[in-house]
């Protein structure tokens, strides 16, 4: 494909396809989660690309250690479960219900919404978690 540039010559464009992976690549940002003032629980679409429910309703295991204010995922197996995890289920948008977070971490809610930062994989039980550590409170 040639087009004119604007000193009238000709140029050589080489269009591209861009690619489902080129998407996918653009998506794994930063591994954070999100908590905002309605109590949804948005896992990055790095935690979800990671987790491998990219853009797809999945299910999570989640667990909390709320001394450390840290909150740990892990993909649901249907082969192993995880006992004494709750199970959510995540939407095609990447929100569970957290509600129940700022319970557990004396949060406020009204101070929302927060960020939990990776920390990156944890061993608990023989099973790797997902591990993020409540950062501060997510810029408006």
């Amino acid at each position: 494909m040639t087009n004119l540039n604007s000193a009238g010559n000709h140029a050589r464009i080489t269009l591209q396809p861009v690619t489902d992976a080129d998407m996918l690549r653009a998506a794994t940002g930063a591994m954070t989660l999100g908590l905002d003032r309605f109590g949804r629980l948005r896992l990055g679409s790095a935690v979800t690309n990671r987790l491998g429910i990219y853009k797809t309703a999945g299910r999570v295991y989640v667990s909390v250690d709320p001394v450390n204010q840290v909150v740990a995922l892990r993909k649901y197996d249907e082969v192993e479960s995880t006992p004494r995890a709750k199970l959510f289920k995540v939407d095609k948008r990447g929100y569970i219900s957290g509600k129940w977070l700022y319970a557990k971490f004396a949060l406020n809610q009204d101070d929302g919404p927060w960020r939990f930062e990776s920390i990156g994989d944890v061993d608990a039980d023989g099973r790797s978690w997902q591990a993020f550590k409540l950062a501060t409170r997510a810029e408006q």
